[in-house]
């Protein structure tokens, strides 16, 4: 019920004008259950209509786009990190249980990691921990 709470708190501060305040507050949910995409989805469309694309288009990276704003904002985000792979995986940070994962989010997931496999496997580079999902 927790993370439910959250995001109805959230909501009610975004009506409010408290912008920095709920973005605060969904970014401590999805860092608590990172397998709740509501609240990646919540503070996603806050950044868009904030006018952060690049913010939005992270944490829609594990949203299917479904949407032309969607899908822009993740190209957005993938220019900005010249489409790394292990870049992507760095600023997810998805700690979480991939059972709870929508099923494109969990299709995602070992498509970004596949790339930093293959570096991994190369001699001298070094690869981040949150690519050992």
């Amino acid at each position: 019920m927790y993370p439910q709470n959250q995001l109805k708190q959230a909501e009610q501060e975004i009506s409010k004008g408290l912008k920095l305040k709920a973005a605060n507050r969904l970014r401590n949910v999805i860092n608590a259950h990172p397998d709740n995409m509501e609240a990646r989805n919540a503070l996603a469309q806050l950044y868009y209509e904030a006018d952060f694309y690049e913010a939005a288009g992270l944490f829609w990276m594990l949203t299917e786009p479904t949407e032309k704003h969607i899908k822009e904002c993740t190209a957005i985000y993938e220019t900005t990190v010249n489409n790394s792979a292990i870049q992507i995986l760095n600023d997810i940070k998805y700690r979480g249980d991939k059972s709870g994962l929508t099923f494109y989010a969990a299709k995602s997931l070992p498509r970004l990691r596949k790339p930093c496999v293959e570096k991994r496997n190369r001699p001298n580079h070094l690869i981040s921990r949150y690519t050992r999902l």
